[in-house]
């Protein structure tokens, strides 16, 4: 892999960024029944559809940060008499993108819990560059299948014979377009 030029000096921002933790939005969450606090990667977008993942320091520091958030909304959300979803998602291969801390309350409990299906006991376990981190042996993680939606709109010609060789489910709605859902990692839930 062909080195990026100046990953020490981004490697040092992004270290100051994950320094200051978002507090939560009580409005918004009032209001909406939800907040998120996402990474914020941009510069390493690269990374999203390059064979190579992020690098680990990266991750590892992006992963620090989300259970860091969660620890700090914990104690923001003690005072709230009413059920609340909170957890981190750490997400494999797209990790810039996807993984997240969020918290919903009312009906985005069951929204954020069926977000990415039943859970897989057969999957791989939260990777140990994660398991190590600070606070991430204090939650319960569970292993769920990160699916991509393709749609047949998409593909003029056909479903592209390297998509029918991996595993695969056609949808198809009721007004006829077909969709094609094809596993692309794996995301764990931490809560």
């Amino acid at each position: 892999m062909k080195k990026m030029r100046g990953f020490n000096r981004r490697l040092r921002l992004i270290a100051q960024e994950c320094a200051l933790l978002p507090d939560l939005s009580e409005a918004h969450l009032r209001r909406y029944h939800y907040d998120y606090a996402k990474l914020g990667l941009g510069p390493l977008h690269r990374f999203r559809h390059a064979r190579h993942p992020l690098p680990q320091a990266v991750r590892q520091l992006g992963a620090t940060y989300l259970l860091k958030t969660l620890r700090h909304w914990q104690q923001q959300l003690a005072p709230l008499t009413e059920p609340v979803y909170a957890a981190v998602w750490l997400a494999d291969p797209d990790f810039a993108y996807l993984s997240q801390v969020v918290v919903g309350t009312q009906n985005r409990i069951e929204w954020y819990e069926n977000t990415f299906g039943e859970a897989v006991p057969a999957g791989p376990p939260l990777p140990p560059e994660y398991g190590k981190l600070p606070g991430a042996n204090q939650l319960t993680w569970t292993t769920h299948r990160q699916h991509e939606w393709l749609d047949a709109e998409d593909f003029p010609n056909g479903w592209p014979a390297r998509l029918l060789r991996r595993e695969h489910t056609l949808h198809t709605l009721d007004d006829g377009r077909a969709f094609l859902e094809v596993p692309r990692g794996w995301v764990w839930v931490g809560r």
